[in-house]
């Protein structure tokens, strides 16, 4: 309920949920590569994938009005500032949500040309080149994306296979 009431502001016409947010009524935009939470809002049945406010916040965090999470069409972070598997993670996992067959293709091809020998996935990479830019093994999008083609957030995604 704090949540609904507290985080979901008005940003170009649409709601969604902020980043963060102080006391005084101010928030921040952006999302992050690490923020899988938010991708799984509706496994985790914290709202339906056709909740509006959700949607807004995915389609902000996928656009480059994410300033600083979002690098040449790929979600990644601050941290690191490149495309992170983690995000194409994250893609997959809402494509699911929204049962959208072509964006999980897209998502999965994605992770395998940036997979290194082996299929261990780095931290961040060159959104061009797909070559590592930190860390050529991070056990956070490994673990994640096994997790998903492993079925463990299946109660709440559509099946896509």
């Amino acid at each position: 309920e704090a949540v609904l009431r507290d985080f979901v502001v008005s940003h170009e016409g649409a709601r969604l949920f902020a980043y963060a947010i102080d006391e005084t009524g101010r928030y921040h935009l952006y999302h992050d590569a690490n923020d899988i939470p938010l991708a799984l809002a509706p496994a985790w049945g914290f709202c339906d994938a056709d909740d509006p406010v959700w949607q807004a916040t995915v389609d902000f965090a996928f656009s480059a009005a994410n300033a600083g999470g979002f690098y040449a069409g790929r979600l990644g972070s601050v941290h690191t500032m490149a495309p992170w598997p983690l995000g194409d993670v994250q893609d997959l996992i809402i494509a699911r949500a929204l049962g959208d067959a072509s964006r999980a293709e897209r998502a999965r091809a994605q992770l395998w040309r940036v997979a290194g020998p082996g299929g261990a996935l780095p931290e961040a990479y060159d959104a061009d080149s797909g070559t590592v830019v930190s860390r050529h093994w991070f056990a956070w999008p490994n673990a994640a994306y096994a997790c998903v083609e492993l079925g463990a957030f299946d109660d709440g995604l559509a099946d896509m296979g």
